[in-house]
């Protein structure tokens, strides 16, 4: 968590580009890579590295999203911010449940291996981005 908060002070304070797509898929890949290394890490301090990098990446990733979302669609902003927003709000909250069966049922290192796996879904998902990028919604 620490990762998480120190990232998105430090896009806050220190980001002033905008290259917001790039970003996203930077911090996504970044993301991937780094929780693999945590997951499969046979050191605890490695890991604890690796997990605190994770977050630095995941922390920007939602916010970068939402300012994506406001500049791409004029028309229609506020229902597209708020689909976006509560989209995240509900995965929020099932996420989780849904982390804690798949470890309880198969094991932690399924869990994370099925949390990296979803991760790996978000660097595709980005990589989407900019494809709509490139068409002008």
């Amino acid at each position: 968590w620490f990762g998480v908060f120190l990232g998105r002070i430090g896009i806050s304070v220190g980001y002033r580009g905008n290259q917001l797509v790039k970003l996203l898929v930077i911090c996504s890949l970044v993301s991937f890579l780094f929780l693999g290394l945590a997951v499969w890490s046979v050191s605890i301090w490695w890991a604890g590295l690796f997990f605190f990098l994770t977050g630095m990446g995941f922390s920007i990733i939602y916010p970068c999203v939402m300012s994506i979302i406001g500049l791409k669609f004029k028309k229609g902003q506020s229902a597209a911010i708020g689909l976006v927003s509560t989209s995240g709000g509900v995965g929020v909250c099932i996420f989780p449940f849904v982390m804690s069966a798949v470890s309880e049922q198969s094991g932690l290192i399924t869990g994370f291996l099925f949390y990296w796996m979803l991760t790996a879904l978000m660097c595709i998902c980005a990589c989407l981005v900019i494809m709509l990028f490139k068409r002008e919604v």
